[in-house]
């Protein structure tokens, strides 16, 4: 959801995803929407300042609710290495889906027919992929 300006520029987003509720580190929604939604340019220049702004919008809210928990950046760091894995799933399915040829048929009957060897052959998904292993291989991902 986003709130916007009078000149129609996004100024504030709040996120709500009830996929899959489950109480873990946020580490998890935040891997899935690094791989899934920022581009390298982002990752590379600005996932520094997003991690601080959440860890502060986080932890805002935790003291408004009353919690003596709280959040810092070098725990979500390591809960970002730690949930590595579970971008790269993200980079080989979701991210791969999304980035398919607009005619590629994720529901298709046809026999022999492997939609995900097909998405991930679409040539959307080849250009982002290298950056997103950047960004996992920093974590640690393949070590």
């Amino acid at each position: 959801m986003f709130k916007h300006d009078k000149q129609g520029r996004p100024r504030k987003a709040k996120l709500v995803d009830f996929q899959i509720s489950r109480w873990t580190s946020p580490a998890h929604d935040l891997q899935y929407l690094i791989v899934s939604s920022m581009d390298q340019n982002c990752r590379t220049s600005r996932l520094q300042h997003f991690l601080e702004a959440y860890i502060e919008t986080l932890n805002h809210h935790l003291v408004a609710m009353g919690s003596q928990k709280r959040l810092t950046l070098p725990i979500l760091s390591t809960d970002l290495q730690r949930t590595a894995v579970y971008g790269l799933y993200v980079a080989a399915s979701t991210v791969a889906t999304k980035m398919a040829d607009d005619t590629l048929d994720l529901d298709s009957s046809e026999k022999n027919f492997d939609p995900f060897s097909q998405a991930m052959k679409s040539e959307r998904y080849r250009e982002i992929l290298p950056g997103l292993l950047v960004y996992l291989e920093g974590l640690g991902v393949f070590d």
